[in-house]
C-alpha cells in the first residue's frame, strides 16, 4: 500500500508539472459561474474502483467545460484512492438538462499525454448542484489496455479468414484497443493476405519458411509480433495417466513440475496435429510464469491453468489443469524474546503483535499461546475468564509463554514475561495558580506546599524507588539472553540499564522559571531539595514524573542501541506546570481573558489576590484600552458594574468593534492593579438554507474550527474555485480547507440550523489597517468579492476611487445595485457586515474599498431611502433554498404612475421576489434556480388594486439594465367590482381579498376576473 501511495503521489506531481505548461483540454474557467459538481472515479469490469491518472474532460455540446486532474483520497488510513472533482460550468438558463460527456487522456510515465479514450458514461447538467460525494463518487467503467500480445504463432486453416483483432491478448482482457497497424515479413504474402484486420490463409507454411506478422499502436506504446502458420488444428486432447483428471499438487517454489505437465503430459488427435497451446493462470498470485517463461508455484492456493490454442488455429480444444499449492508454517518468529509489562496491564494484544508465523504465506498462519507448562502461571501473570493475559503482580518471577502454530506441524517459540511496578499515567496540579502569602518577618519553607499541590494518577502508584526488584529482573534477562546473537535482543538488553532503569523510579522533580529573588533552593542534608520563599511575586513551578514506555521494547529493531533515540522512544515525561503567586496582603486582582464577539456581551469576574485579601469595592475602576488606536467617534468596548454582585467584582462587558485590547483594574487611584486580555472577534450567525458570507479579517479552518462550531448542521461551503461538503461518510471534505478575508463564500445550512454561529480568530489585522484603502483586481464577468466592513456602510461611499463601467453590478443575496450614469442605482444601498457580494464588471478593473476608519460606526442598518409603498404585503419571500438569484431592472407600462406600484415575482404560485420602485424603474432580486420560468404581478398603492403582468421571463444571473430595462406590461385589474353570489367553485385563477392567488378555494369571498364571488 505504501508503494501504491508513493506511485500515486509521483504521478500527481507529474501531472501538475504538465498542467503548468498547458492543460490537455482547454476551457474558460471564468465563462460560467453556475456549475454542476460531479465526483468521479473509475471502475473495472467487475465494478471495483481502480485508479487511473490522466486528464478527465467534461463536455457539453462538444465544448470543454472543465478539466479535472486526479486527487488523492487519503482519509482512510492505508487505503489511498484516486478520484476526480469535476466542476462543470454552464448556463443554467439555457443548458439545464444538457448531456455531459467525458473524455479521458491517459498519462504516460514520461509525463506526456498518451492515448485518448471517449468514455461511455454521461451525466446531466442541473445548474448549481453537487452530485455524488468524494466517498461515494460516480464510477465510470474504464479498462485501458496496458499491453498487447500475439501468441507465438497463429495457426490458420488454409482457405480460412480470421479477424486478427480477435487473436490479440489484451491486458486487461476486456480492455479497449487503440488504432492498430499490421505489417508482414517479405514473402509472407505467398502464404496469406491481409485486408484491414482480416487475414486469409492461402498456402500451408513450412518450418524453414517462417512468416512474421507485426502489430503496433499509433503512439508506439504497444507492439508485438507473431509467426503465422497455416496448418490443420487438433480435434481432441487427452491427459496422460500421470495427470489423470487434469490435476497436479506442488509445493510453494516448485518451478519444474508444472512445465513438465504442460510440455508432455498429454496427447493430441490427429497424430500429426501441430496445435500448440497458450496457458493462462486464473490466479497469477498463486501460479505464474517467471521471467524465463517457467511456470512457478508462488503462493498457497488452488488455480486452474487453461490451455488456449494459438490464435486462429481453428482447434476447439481447450484443456485445463488444476494445480494445488500448499505451504506449512516452518517457524514462529518473535520480534523480541522477552516482554516487560506493568502491574494491571492487559498484555494480550502485545503478545499477539510480537509473534508471527513464518512464512507469512503459510496455509494456516494462525498462532495460539499459553503458559509453559500449561498448568498455569507462577502468579505475576494470570489468564482471566475471557482468555486475556493480565499482569497482576510484580515479584520478580519469570513467566514463560509458548507460541504454537495452529496448523499442526509443530512450529513454536518461547517468550519470557516479567512484570514491573505500576507506573503513573498523568500528573496534575490541584490548584493553578497556587496562592501563597509571604509574611513580612520570615521566609517560609514551602516544600510541602509544592508537593501537596500535586496529584499523581493512578492513585496507587508506588512513589518509592524499587531499584532492587528491577535490578534483579534486568540481571535475570541478561543472564538468560546475553549470549544471543540476535542483534534485536542485544539492542533490547542494552536499553535496560542504559535508559529504561532510570525511568521507573516514579520520583517527582520540580523545576522553576521566573523565581529568581522569590525562591531559594537548598538541601536538607540527605540529598532532598528544600524550597524557601524569599520575596513576594509570581513564578512558574513545573513538576515532572517519568512514564517508561515498556512496549517500545516489543520491537527493538525500531530502537537505536541506547543513546538519544532509545531515550526518546522509551520514556514519556509527564509534566504539570502551575503558577505560584506569592502576595503580601492584597497584591492584585486576577483578570481572566475575555473572548467575545462584536455586538455581544460578556461577564467579567475579577478576583482579589490573594483570595483572602480585603478590599473596598467602591475603589475598583475597570478601564479597557485597545491594542490599536480607534477611529474618531468609535467605541471599542464598555464595562458596567453588575449591581446584583455584592462583592463588586462582576462587570458586564459590551463590545462594539472587533480587535484586541487589555482590561485594566485600577484600585484606589493606583493604575494597573491587575490586567487581562480582551479579544473581540467577528461572529457569523447562520440561518437555514443558503447565505453569502464574508470575513473582515483573518481566516477560519473548516476542520476543526468550522466543524466544531456548526457540526452536522452545515451542508456545504463554496468559493468561486473551491468547495467543501459535509460528506455522509468523511464529514467535512474537499479542497476548500480555509475561509479567509477578501472572498465571498456561499454557505448552505441544513434545516433547523438557524441561530448557529462561528467565530473568526482575531489577528488584529482589521484594527491595524482600519483606515487603509484596500484594492482587489477583478476579471471580466462575475467576481466573488469579500465585504471588508464590520459595520453597515453606504454603497456610494465604498468605491470612491474605483472606475466602473456602465451596467456593472453589485449583487447581494437579497438585493442588488447597478452602475449607471456615474452612480449606483438599485435596492442595495448598504453593504451589510459579514455578508458577501458578487460583482459583475464589464471590463477588468481594480476595486478600491475605502478604509472604514473614515466611516460611521453603524452597528444597526440605517433607515432606507427607498419607499416600497404601503401595500398589505400578502406574500412572503424566502430565498434561503437557493444559492443564486437574478438581478432584474424592469420598467412598468400600462399604469398611470409606475413609481407607486410594487412588482412581485413568482415561480408557479411561490413568491420569489419583491421589487422596489426607484424613479420609474423596478429593481427586483428574484431567487431560484437558473432556467426557471418567472411570472409577475403588480400592486398599485394608490388604487389598492392588483394587476396581472403579461408574459414571463427565464431566470438568469442578470436581466435588464438601468438604460435598457425589461419592459413589463400591466394586465387586467383584479379587484371587487360587482358582487356575484354563486354556489359553484370559483375558477382556478382567483384571489382572496388580500390579493393572494387561490387554486383550491373553500367557503368565503374571492375575486375572479374582476368580479367578487362568494362560495357557500
Amino acid at each position: 500500500m505504501k508503494k501504491r501511495y508513493l506511485f500515486a503521489v509521483v504521478m500527481l506531481l507529474s501531472m501538475l508539472s504538465a498542467k503548468a505548461e498547458g492543460t490537455y483540454f482547454t476551457y474558460d474557467a471564468s465563462k460560467y459561474h453556475q456549475e454542476t459538481v460531479i465526483y468521479v472515479a473509475f471502475k473495472n469490469a467487475e465494478g471495483n474502483r481502480e485508479d487511473h491518472h490522466g486528464y478527465l474532460g467534461a463536455f457539453i455540446n462538444g465544448e470543454c467545460r472543465y478539466e479535472a486532474t486526479p486527487k488523492l483520497d487519503t482519509s482512510v488510513p492505508g487505503d489511498v484512492k484516486v478520484y476526480y472533482e469535476v466542476r462543470v460550468g454552464g448556463d443554467a438558463a439555457t443548458e439545464n438538462g444538457s448531456t455531459i460527456t467525458f473524455r479521458f487522456c491517459e498519462q504516460q510515465m514520461t509525463g506526456g499525454p498518451g492515448n485518448e479514450y471517449e468514455l461511455s458514461a454521461t451525466e446531466t447538467f442541473v445548474g448549481d448542484n453537487t452530485k455524488y460525494e468524494a466517498s461515494n463518487p460516480l464510477l465510470i467503467e474504464f479498462i485501458p489496455v496496458t499491453s498487447i500480445a500475439l501468441p507465438g504463432s497463429i495457426t490458420v486453416n488454409r482457405g480460412q479468414t480470421v479477424n486478427l483483432i480477435e487473436k490479440i491478448t489484451k491486458t486487461p482482457a476486456n480492455g479497449t484497443l487503440p488504432r492498430l497497424t499490421w505489417s508482414v515479413s517479405p514473402g509472407s504474402d505467398t502464404y496469406f493476405t491481409i485486408d484491414g484486420n482480416n487475414l486469409t490463409a492461402k498456402k500451408v507454411t513450412l518450418e524453414q519458411e517462417p512468416c512474421t506478422l507485426t502489430v503496433s499502436d499509433q503512439v508506439q506504446e504497444l507492439a508485438t509480433n507473431t509467426q503465422v502458420i497455416v496448418n490443420s488444428p487438433a480435434t481432441s486432447f487427452t491427459w496422460t495417466s500421470a495427470y489423470e483428471g487434469g490435476k497436479l499438487t506442488v509445493p510453494v517454489g516448485d518451478n519444474t513440475a508444472i512445465d513438465a505437465a504442460l510440455a508432455g503430459g498429454f496427447t493430441l488427435t490427429p497424430d500429426d496435429a501441430t496445435t500448440t497451446f497458450m496457458w493462462t493462470s486464473d490466479n497469477t498470485a498463486v501460479v505464474d510464469q517467471d521471467n524465463a517463461g517457467a511456470w512457478e508455484a508462488k503462493a498457497v492456493g488452488t488455480v486452474t491453468l487453461t490451455g488456449t490454442p494459438r490464435p486462429d488455429d481453428g482447434s476447439t480444444v481447450s484443456p485445463k489443469l488444476t494445480v494445488t499449492v500448499v505451504q506449512p508454517v516452518t517457524a514462529v518468529n518473535l520480534k523480541n524474546v522477552f516482554l516487560l509489562a506493568e502491574v494491571g496491564e492487559d498484555i494480550t494484544a502485545r503478545l499477539s503483535a510480537i509473534a508471527s508465523a513464518y512464512p507469512t504465506t503459510a496455509s494456516n498462519p494462525s498462532l495460539t499461546w499459553d503458559f509453559s507448562p500449561t498448568a498455569g502461571s507462577l502468579g505475576d501473570v494470570v489468564k482471566d475468564a475471557n482468555g486475556h493475559f493480565i499482569a497482576s503482580a510484580s515479584t520478580g518471577k519469570q513467566e514463560t509463554i509458548t507460541f504454537t502454530a495452529k496448523d499442526g506441524y509443530g512450529a513454536n517459540s518461547n517468550i519470557v514475561v516479567y512484570v514491573l511496578p505500576k507506573q503513573p499515567t498523568s500528573i496534575a496540579a490541584k490548584q493553578n495558580p497556587l496562592y501563597l502569602t509571604k509574611p513580612a518577618t520570615e521566609n517560609p519553607n514551602i516544600t510541602n506546599d509544592l508537593k501537596g499541590n500535586v496529584t499523581v494518577s493512578p492513585a496507587d502508584v508506588d512513589a518509592t524507588n524499587q531499584d532492587a526488584l528491577i535490578s534483579t529482573i534486568f540481571t535475570n534477562l541478561r543472564t538468560s539472553f546475553g549470549a544471543s546473537n540476535d542483534a534485536n535482543v542485544q539492542t533490547a538488553l542494552a536499553c535496560l540499564d542504559n535508559d529504561l532503569k532510570s525511568y521507573i523510579s516514579n520520583a517527582q522533580t520540580f523545576s522553576f522559571s521566573g523565581h529568581e529573588g522569590k525562591l531559594s533552593i537548598g538541601d536538607d542534608g540527605n540529598g532532598s531539595p528544600v524550597y524557601t520563599l524569599t520575596a513576594s511575586g509570581t513564578f512558574t513551578a513545573t513538576v515532572a514524573i517519568t512514564h517508561a514506555n515498556l512496549n517500545a521494547l516489543d520491537d527493538p529493531s525500531l530502537l537505536a542501541s541506547g543513546g538519544a533515540a532509545a531515550n526518546a522512544a522509551l520514556r514519556t515525561e509527564l509534566t504539570a506546570p502551575f503558577s505560584v503567586q506569592v502576595v503580601d496582603g492584597l497584591a492584585s486582582f486576577a483578570v481572566p481573558a475575555i473572548v467575545m464577539t462584536a455586538g455581544g456581551t460578556a461577564k467579567l469576574v475579577i478576583k482579589e489576590q490573594p483570595v483572602s485579601a480585603e478590599f473596598d469595592k467602591t475603589k475598583i475602576v475597570i478601564r479597557i484600552e485597545t491594542a490599536n488606536a480607534l477611529p474618531a467617534g468609535w467605541t471599542y468596548a464598555t464595562a458596567t458594574a453588575d449591581a446584583s454582585d455584592a462583592t463588586g467584582c462582576t462587570f458586564d462587558i459590551s463590545a462594539k468593534s472587533i480587535g484586541k485590547g487589555t482590561i485594566y483594574v485600577d484600585y484606589d487611584k493606583q493604575k494597573g492593579f491587575g490586567s487581562g486580555t480582551i479579544d473581540v472577534r467577528q461572529s457569523v450567525t447562520v440561518a437555514d438554507g443558503w447565505q453569502w458570507v464574508a470575513l473582515q479579517q483573518g481566516s477560519i479552518d473548516t476542520k476543526p474550527d468550522l466543524q466544531t462550531a456548526l457540526g452536522n448542521s452545515l451542508a456545504e461551503v463554496r468559493s468561486k474555485t473551491q468547495l467543501m461538503i459535509n460528506d455522509s461518510q468523511y464529514g467535512y471534505y474537499g479542497e476548500l480547507t480555509t475561509l479567509a478575508a477578501g472572498q465571498t463564500y456561499k454557505v448552505r445550512m441544513k434545516d433547523g440550523s438557524a441561530g448557529k454561529q462561528f467565530d473568526v480568530a482575531n489577528t488584529d489585522e482589521y484594527m491595524q489597517n482600519v483606515g487603509t484603502e484596500k484594492s482587489l483586481a477583478t476579471v471580466k464577468g462575475w467576481n466573488w468579492v469579500g465585504n471588508p466592513y464590520q459595520y453597515y456602510q453606504k454603497l456610494s461611499d465604498v468605491f470612491g476611487n474605483t472606475t466602473f463601467t456602465e451596467n456593472d453590478i453589485v449583487k447581494g443575496k437579497n438585493a442588488f445595485a447597478t452602475f449607471s450614469g456615474g452612480q449606483w442605482k438599485g435596492e442595495l444601498e448598504y453593504l451589510a457586515p459579514g455578508e458577501g457580494v458578487l460583482i459583475n464588471t464589464q471590463n477588468p478593473v481594480t476595486l478600491y474599498f475605502a478604509g472604514e476608519g473614515s466611516m460611521s460606526q453603524n452597528t444597526a442598518k440605517p433607515a432606507s431611502a427607498r419607499v416600497v409603498g404601503n401595500e398589505p404585503a400578502p406574500w412572503k419571500v424566502d430565498g434561503s433554498r437557493f444559492d443564486d438569484n437574478m438581478a432584474m431592472v424592469a420598467q412598468i407600462y400600462g399604469v398611470d404612475d409606475p413609481s407607486r406600484v410594487t412588482l412581485w415575482a413568482f415561480v408557479g404560485d411561490e413568491c420569489r421576489g419583491r421589487g422596489v420602485a426607484i424613479n420609474d424603474r423596478q429593481f427586483i432580486t428574484v431567487h431560484g434556480n437558473m432556467g426557471e420560468k418567472v411570472t409577475f404581478r403588480l400592486y398599485d398603492a394608490l388604487t389598492q388594486k392588483f394587476h396581472e403582468v403579461y408574459g414571463g421571463r427565464t431566470l438568469t444571473s442578470t436581466l435588464g439594465t438601468f438604460t435598457a430595462p425589461v419592459p413589463l406590461h400591466a394586465g387586467q385589474v383584479v379587484t371587487a367590482i360587482d358582487a356575484v353570489t354563486t354556489g359553484q367553485p370559483a375558477a382556478v385563477s382567483c384571489y382572496d381579498l388580500q390579493g393572494r392567488r387561490v387554486t383550491a378555494p373553500t367557503k368565503g369571498i374571492y375575486v375572479n376576473e374582476g368580479k367578487k364571488i362568494v362560495i357557500k
